[in-house]
């Protein structure tokens, strides 16, 4: 089938709806502003939107099919993507996020002790090395002192009203780390 609009005898398009392409190219439009911005929560917001545009486009005859169906493939793909990372990796952005939350505690005991804490102990195993090479560290040991520079650096936690600063430097530290997107972090004022 395609967005080929009919003409009737009388020189009217037989489907009024024929011309009308803007719930296609909205849900279009939003379906690979989703997709762009993978890694974020917006995607559970913006999806369930870009295939409601797209049904409602779809049912009522409207221009822009083609459109349409790319938006609701486009959607559920990065839905699917974003659940099964979601689900994969929750426990690593639970820890990520409990050390981004108690980082100024994380700081301090690392500093005086230089001791990693036992509540991250499980990434010292071999099945997460692959990892830490990828990000160009030998073990979680680098890693973990790395946070802890970049955390410690320019004694933000000493300032008492450098709570947004800290977060911005906990979403810039997340990009750093995980390339792209930003974690869905859990901070508190």
């Amino acid at each position: 089938m395609s967005d080929e609009i009919i003409i009737n005898q009388d020189g009217q398009p037989e489907n009024p709806n024929a011309y009308k392409t803007g719930f296609a190219v909205m849900s279009l439009v939003i379906s690979l502003i989703n997709f762009l911005l993978f890694g974020c929560l917006f995607s559970f917001v913006s999806a369930p939107i870009s295939i409601i545009l797209s049904v409602i486009s779809l049912a009522t005859h409207r221009g822009g099919k083609t459109m349409a169906v790319a938006g609701i493939i486009i959607s559920v793909i990065s839905v699917s993507l974003l659940t099964y990372i979601n689900i994969a990796y929750k426990g690593v952005m639970d820890d990520w996020n409990l050390f981004l939350i108690n980082a100024p505690e994380y700081v301090e005991d690392y500093n005086q002790t230089g001791e990693v804490p036992d509540e991250f102990s499980e990434y010292f195993a071999p099945e997460y090395d692959k990892y830490w090479s990828i990000m160009g560290m030998k073990d979680f040991s680098e890693f973990y002192m790395y946070l802890i520079k970049y955390m410690d650096s320019g004694d933000s936690y000493n300032d008492s009203n450098s709570s947004s600063r800290d977060r911005e430097s906990l979403v810039d530290l997340s990009q750093r780390i995980w390339g792209w997107g930003t974690l869905p972090l859990a901070i508190q004022n």
